[in-house]
């Protein structure tokens, strides 16, 4: 499954051994050469914390390796002529870890919570275009910008602490709490962290691994 296709890609192997069908199940460790210094989403500053929260938390959209924008937290969106407001049409259903499904207040709260100074967060600056971040209803938000920006959807993925967190979760330094497809069980600094399937994940039948 995960091992076969890993080492077909890094070994440059033929098509066919990507084209196994996936098998559920076992567990994946990986090595790094630095350690996480804490898991909050929206205050992360290294590859360590970024590639570990990329499995705990979703963001409104992906942008993939050829930097264009993929749906995920939102199906779709649509800017304004003037490229100056973004509404984002949110995916139904979409449960967090605790159980509550996602909705446009989660949203606010996240990106609110970028921009607050006391978070101390890299992306504050970043989205110091936002002037104002609106619910419109449950599943839909605004953003209105400063000033007209056409790739706005792509930076929304792009920015590694653009994740959306749950409004009702007070520590999300020390209970990681998201809708991605591993849930957060244990972190121990300068050891390990340990990431356990979640099963009401809004991908069919992802993830593979259970740990």
């Amino acid at each position: 499954g995960v091992t076969a296709g890993a080492a077909a890609l890094s070994l440059g192997l033929p098509g066919a051994a990507l084209g196994q069908t996936p098998k559920r199940g076992g567990k994946v460790t990986i090595a790094y050469v630095g350690s996480p210094n804490q898991l909050d989403p929206h205050a992360a500053t290294g590859a360590e914390e970024w590639s570990l929260l990329r499995s705990v938390y979703d963001s409104l959209v992906h942008t993939d390796h050829t930097l264009v924008a993929k749906p995920e937290l939102a199906e779709r969106w649509e800017g304004s002529p003037d490229s100056k407001v973004w509404t984002f049409f949110l995916r139904k259903g979409v449960k967090f870890h605790h159980g509550r499904e996602l909705d446009a207040d989660d949203v606010v709260y996240s990106y609110e919570r970028v921009r607050d100074p006391k978070t101390a967060s890299p992306a504050r600056a970043v989205f110091s275009i936002v002037e104002k971040i609106e619910k419109v209803d449950k599943y839909v938000v605004r953003f209105t910008l400063t000033g007209p920006f056409a790739e706005f959807p792509e930076l929304t993925g792009g920015s590694f602490q653009a994740k959306i967190a749950p409004r009702d979760v007070s520590d999300l330094v020390r209970n990681p709490t998201g809708s991605g497809p591993f849930k957060y069980k244990e972190f121990v600094p300068g050891s390990h962290v340990t990431l356990t399937r979640f099963d009401g994940y809004w991908r069919d039948n992802e993830p593979y691994l259970d740990e």
